[in-house]
């Protein structure tokens, strides 16, 4: 991702009042990290305009609200008898919300049309290489 400037100030307490020729970050996955598909999102500035929040949502069809299965004479599920379906036929689940400074949205937006970029031509490669053989 693309980089952020970090605070010259900290970094030069933390290096002795000196300003380092370079910076290690380490990545450590958080307890509740996970991966998330993504097919949309909706949100937008806040209203102080501080921040930019974005709710990223995936789509599926709705699971049943309720099922009620009979039972045969020996205990087993004999069948479904009845479903209760939710009144909708897609459901957006909002698996989480996130907040941006303008200057991060920025780098991320930047960052973004890259991987774009770089799936596009991946893609050229690979249809150039199919007419090939």
């Amino acid at each position: 991702m693309a980089k952020k400037k970090t605070k010259v100030k900290r970094i030069r307490k933390a290096a002795g009042n000196k300003l380092p020729d370079e910076i290690t970050f380490d990545y450590v996955k958080s307890s509740s990290h996970r991966v998330i598909l993504v097919s949309g999102a909706h949100g937008g500035p806040t209203i102080d305009a501080r921040f930019i929040h974005m709710s990223v949502y995936n789509e599926r069809q709705p699971i049943p609200q309720k099922e009620v299965f009979g039972i045969d004479a020996k205990g087993r599920l004999s069948g479904l008898k009845r479903r209760e379906q939710r009144a909708t036929n897609v459901v957006r689940e909002v698996e989480a919300t996130l907040m941006f400074d303008i200057d991060t949205a920025a780098l991320i937006q930047k960052w973004l049309g890259q991987q774009i970029e770089k799936i596009k031509a991946a893609k050229k490669m690979t249809k150039k290489q199919a007419r090939k053989s």
